[in-house]
């Protein structure tokens, strides 16, 4: 029997990038779906967070050390070739003179080769295990600023062409892979579970088919730039079986009685995921009496039949052939009689109950004729109807009062979804005006409401991806757009303005000890690149310009390395030697300076 095993890595805290929202969820939702509906063995599935407690006496926390030990024991564990291996990562991907990197919660921008984990150790590890079911699925967020963002994936396309690696990347090359609030999770995992419970106990060929699909629909149903998903199938990755789940208790007709539907279910607000709902499948072949309750109507209601009386086969009907089984009347004669006799003592109250009710009314009516009008009793209904015709004209008038406003709304509601522009949250801000027109007392008031919470996510959504781009100012602009009209979503902007205010001020202290770094540079002068080194240095971990200073120091470093290297080669070696000093510790080029410098003394002590 095939072993099936995971390691779902979800990273939203870093050291030295922008924290993620979703990532860790992410993570977790396929985790759990593997263990509790696909019933995985939980000693074969692990899951690396930031808040994931030790797995035996191993941590799980998602460091670069931590990351290569589970990835060196988890690829040397013992395996068939039916055995089925799927690795998950959630989080930074970068890269570095064209190779990419998977950043652990430890990685940093500055010194990427060696905080970074390698696509191509990783896929070399995998590579080297004896499974032939290997599936690589990366959400790879770009890094802000900088090249280390650019064409990530590259290279991690081409590798998996080479070794012939199942991968799935979040997105294409020219994309960005983007999370929303009103999901809880990230676009491309919240279309991978719906995937895998629609697709269950099929092939990855058809997982893919999906993927391609629904995911680019789902980022435009939630105003998304367009998200497709960027899918690497060798041949024989085409017929890997994905985890059938458990079938659940089969219906009397065949049809399988679930409580669960293949995609999850998104309400239009701001509300948590509902991935549930109730359905009863039927096939086409069949037919259920109109008269009888379904088979999972009896499941669900709460019966007072006692547990050994067993249904009817008569309660369900199947249609064949077009001919339909009648049920046999087996009522006893006398319970007929009865009900009939019943029924027409009814009737005569109720007769005698309207009579009653209008005898006032009657018998001033009577009192209204003449002698003469006594015997014409036919005119008595015409007075009837002409006195009722006031009435109806008003409730038609109502009616039609009622339809004249509903569609008065609804061209309201249109001109609002007209105005929308996806990535311009002021347009998103003139359609929730527009529909804010539509009063509480008036049709289509709820419908309203429920655009106007779903464009307030919005606004929200792309007001938390500038703040991710450390644009804390145009964010809380954005922010500010967001209406009162729906109490949990200002309030959730509300907090997240006061945070972003608090960030946007260490920002702008940050940015004075980046702009006076720049200013102390003097090109051809190694000294001033080193007293910049230190100056961006005063810029701390884990706040805003934190990696701009990385990268400043990075390319600064190189530039000192460079400067010796054009010295050394002019014979200037003490010259060299001397610059080549300057470069810190803990920069890219410190090391290669270091060697170049024992190089240098050797070639210099020779020449005298």
């Amino acid at each position: 029997m095939a072993n099936h095993s995971c390691v779902a890595i979800g990273i939203d805290q870093y050291q030295f990038f922008q924290p993620l929202s979703y990532a860790q969820a992410d993570a977790q939702a396929l985790w759990q779906f593997l263990l509790e509906e696909a019933r995985w063995s939980p000693d074969q599935c692990f899951l690396l967070t930031d808040t994931s407690p030790p797995i035996g006496d191993r941590s799980a926390y998602p460091t670069r050390e931590n990351l290569l030990d589970w990835i060196d024991e988890w690829c040397q564990r013992p395996v068939s070739a039916d055995d089925s291996l799927w690795w998950f990562f959630s989080g930074y991907g970068v890269t570095l003179d064209g190779e990419d990197y998977l950043m652990p919660s430890d990685g940093n921008p500055g010194e990427i080769a060696d905080t970074g984990i390698s696509v191509r150790s990783l896929f070399a590890s995998l590579k080297e295990s004896l499974s032939e079911n290997i599936l690589v699925l990366l959400d790879m967020n770009r890094s802000q600023g900088g090249q280390s963002g650019a064409n990530v994936g590259k290279q991690t396309v081409e590798l998996a062409k080479e070794m012939g690696i199942a991968t799935v990347l979040s997105c294409q090359l020219d994309q960005f892979s983007h999370e929303t609030s009103s999901l809880g999770h990230g676009l491309f995992t919240a279309v991978l579970l719906e995937g895998l419970r629609s697709t269950q106990g099929k092939t990855f060929e058809s997982l893919v088919s999906y993927l391609r699909s629904r995911l680019p629909e789902l980022s435009q149903h939630h105003w998304k730039p367009v998200q497709s998903p960027l899918i690497v199938m060798p041949s024989l990755a085409s017929h890997y079986q994905l985890p059938t789940l458990p079938e659940p208790v089969r219906n009397w007709n065949g049809a399988i009685a679930s409580d669960t539907v293949p995609a999850a279910i998104y309400n239009s607000g701001r509300d948590n995921v509902k991935d549930k709902i109730t359905r009863q499948e039927q096939p086409p072949d069949r037919a259920i009496h109109n008269n009888a309750p379904t088979a999972a109507s009896f499941r669900k209601m709460p019966s007072s039949t006692p547990p050994e009386t067993n249904l009817s086969r008569a309660a369900l009907v199947p249609v064949t052939g077009g001919n339909t089984t009648e049920i046999a009347d087996d009522t006893p004669g006398w319970l007929s009689w009865l009900l009939l006799g019943g029924g027409a003592a009814l009737l005569v109250a109720l007769i005698g109950g309207v009579v009653l009710r209008n005898q006032a009314a009657f018998m001033g009516q009577q009192a209204l004729l003449t002698p003469t009008d006594t015997n014409n009793v036919g005119s008595i209904p015409q007075t009837v109807k002409l006195q009722s015709a006031p009435y109806g004209s008003e409730s038609q008038t109502k009616t039609v009062s009622q339809e004249t406003q509903q569609q008065a709304n609804q061209a309201v509601l249109d001109k609002a979804r007209t105005l929308i522009v996806p990535n311009q949250a002021s347009q998103f801000s003139q359609a929730i005006a527009v529909a804010q027109q539509i009063k509480p007392d008036e049709p289509l008031y709820q419908q309203a409401q429920d655009d106007i919470a779903r464009w307030s996510g919005v606004i929200l959504d792309l007001a938390e991806g500038r703040a991710k781009q450390g644009q804390f100012d145009k964010a809380m602009a954005t922010a500010q757009l967001v209406p009162q009209d729906n109490q949990p979503i200002y309030n959730q902007t509300q907090q997240a303005m006061a945070s972003w205010r608090e960030k946007a001020q260490v920002q702008r202290t940050n940015n004075i000890i980046i702009q006076g770094a720049k200013g102390l540079i003097k090109p051809g002068q190694a000294s001033s690149y080193n007293l910049a080194i230190r100056a961006a240095r005063k810029v701390p971990p884990d706040q805003p310009g934190f990696a701009e200073a990385q990268q400043l120091i990075s390319q600064w470093s190189q530039t000192i390395y460079q400067t010796a290297q054009s010295r050394a080669s002019q014979g200037r070696l003490n010259d060299a030697i001397q610059t080549a000093a300057l470069v810190p510790e803990n920069t890219p080029a410190y090391t290669p300076a270091q060697k170049a410098i024992v190089q240098w003394k050797k070639k210099a002590a020779g020449t005298k």
